[in-house]
């Protein structure tokens, strides 16, 4: 194939082992499947862990040891 000459060994690699398993490929492009709801949750998470340990940002410290202030408002996940 005259398209696999002009990639990188890596790409060529990449491209190969998407071939071995091309229905899988198919299905995740044509399937109308989401982890939305997930990712969402794992945010969540996330946001919670960061405000225990004191990393949130513009969240207040903890209320003491063991105390945890937890703000519920929606925030963009990083």
């Amino acid at each position: 194939m005259a398209v696999s000459r002009t990639l990188s060994r890596p790409d060529r690699t990449f491209v190969a082992e998407l071939r071995k398993d091309i229905t899988a490929v198919e299905a995740a492009l044509s399937l109308p499947w989401t982890t939305s709801p997930a990712e969402g949750q794992i945010c969540r998470i996330k946001m919670i862990k960061r405000t225990m340990y004191g990393r949130a940002g513009d969240q207040p410290p903890s209320s003491g040891p063991g105390g945890i202030l937890v703000d519920h408002r929606r925030r963009a996940c990083s």
